[in-house]
């Protein structure tokens, strides 16, 4: 914890309806109706929080397992832009292990606190899953330090491409985070069913992975706040399906989300609206190929509208 006044934020921490159908993971945590398992999460993380003296702000975005359609982004954006204002550090996921939820906060986060100190941290549990053969080695050897770097790729890639700093927790550190962790009853039976390595072994457990950033790392922007560019006035005919002046072709294997925006930002500022594109997913996961579509379906309307098409490869 820091010195100073810390607020904890969750983004997703809507209650759905109450005739909500119990998805998946609810069930399996042993709840029969969403809005009432929600309601104790929210609970549950008012006593530990404040416990250790932080205030807590809960968000009325809906989890990815309540809500249909595409999340509010920019209007997640707009809300965590207002609760940085009186803060001079900020710390956000890194996105660890597919969860489209940390991801999105993650993305959020990075473009609403541009200017102030950000340290993004490895998600627990997933980051011992997802890096558990790396975690024990070395951080002076050659080979873990690219281990380390192959793995933050594949993994996490919102995260800085580089060796994050561990934290080792001391004996009272240690036992101060299990008693905090228990108190949130409707989800650490199931996390440890999920993640047992986690709360078993002391090497994974007993550290903490971060990264500090510069205020202006990463520096992409959104898709969602590029402006439109100016509209033309057609000097011709309409093109015909033959007639497209150009054809943009974009390679991702979909691991490095952070580089795909850059690439169709791009497209989105130019002032011709002339081409096509076409987004070939080579060598991706369904997972990765998801998160392509969805960075597609991000794009500016105008842009959108224009003849755009992605052909994929799964492995």
């Amino acid at each position: 914890m820091a010195d100073g006044p810390t607020t904890v934020v969750t983004v997703f921490a809507g209650i759905p309806v109450s005739d909500t159908p119990v998805p998946a993971w609810d069930q399996a945590a042993g709840a029969h109706n969403s809005a009432k398992l929600m309601q104790q999460r929210h609970a549950e993380d008012l006593k530990v929080l404040e416990a250790i003296e932080a205030q807590p702000v809960h968000l009325d975005f809906l989890d990815e397992q309540y809500r249909d359609g595409r999340p509010p982004t920019q209007a997640i954006i707009d809300a965590l832009d207002q609760l940085v204002q009186d803060y001079d550090e900020v710390w956000l996921p890194a996105g660890v292990g597919g969860n489209p939820d940390h991801r999105i906060v993650a993305e959020a986060a990075l473009a609403a606190t541009i200017g102030r100190v950000r340290v993004m941290y490895a998600d627990q549990p997933y980051a011992t899953r997802d890096w558990s053969g790396v975690l024990a080695s070395p951080l002076d050897k050659l080979e873990t330090v690219e281990a380390w770097t192959k793995a933050v790729l594949d993994t996490s890639p919102l995260a800085p491409p580089r060796v994050p700093v561990v934290r080792h927790l001391d004996g009272g550190e240690t036992m101060a985070k299990r008693a905090a962790l228990a108190q949130y009853a409707s989800q650490l039976p199931l996390l440890i069913k999920v993640f047992p390595e986690w709360w078993n072994d002391p090497v994974l457990f007993d550290k903490e992975w971060f990264w500090e950033m510069s205020p202006t790392e990463p520096k992409w922007p959104p898709l969602l706040l590029l402006p439109s560019p100016p509209k033309q006035e057609p000097t011709s005919e309409p093109c015909g399906p033959q007639d497209i002046f150009l054809s943009v072709i974009v390679r991702t294997k979909g691991i490095r989300p952070q580089l795909l925006p850059e690439a169709l930002g791009s497209l989105a500022a130019q002032t011709s609206r002339d081409f096509e594109l076409l987004v070939v997913a080579h060598d991706v996961t369904e997972a990765n190929l998801t998160c392509v579509r969805d960075q597609l379906s991000a794009l500016p309307s105008w842009l959108s509208s224009l003849r755009t098409s992605i052909w994929s490869t799964i492995w």
